[in-house]
């Protein structure tokens, strides 16, 4: 599959999907989809119905979208656990968690002056599809001819 650029809204999921469908010529092949519960597979999942009965193959999302039974167990536990509303619950502890690690990390790296810094900016542009886009774009904006290289965090091995 090739990367998603943008982001990952079901139309824009279904795109790509269908671009990597005609280029290999599965539209006849294409049978049930395991996914989360993401509304954005919802809506990507009408969009790939919207394409192959374009193309005048019959195909019914809802009939063939399979629900991720771990995914399903995984709900059910962290509503036993956690109550309500154990998404909200779970994105706070984490983001705090989140938080905290990369504040420590950040002032780590701003102690070691320019490289430091330039390692922060680089964890930024990173830290997001979409960022790596815009950088890329003001990239080619800036430098038309010259050769695109992707940006590599810094890891044990890089």
């Amino acid at each position: 599959m090739k990367r998603l650029r943008g982001r990952h809204m079901g139309e824009n999921q279904a795109y790509h999907f269908w671009v990597v469908v005609e280029t290999y010529h599965l539209q006849e092949k294409i049978g049930y989809f395991t996914l989360d519960n993401a509304s954005n597979n919802d809506t990507a999942m009408l969009c790939i119905q919207t394409y192959l009965q374009n193309s005048g193959i019959p195909f019914y999302a809802v009939t063939r979208r399979l629900r991720c039974f771990g995914h399903v167990i995984n709900l059910v536990v962290k509503a036993f656990l956690w109550g309500e509303d154990p998404e909200a619950f779970e994105i706070e502890v984490t983001n705090c968690q989140a938080h905290e690690k990369e504040q420590e990390e950040l002032l780590a790296w701003h102690k070691k002056g320019p490289c430091g810094k330039l390692h922060n900016l680089l964890v930024y542009i990173t830290g997001s599809p979409q960022r790596r886009d815009r950088f890329e774009e003001k990239v080619k904006q800036l430098y038309p001819n010259t050769s695109l290289l992707t940006l590599i965090r810094g890891n044990e091995t890089q």
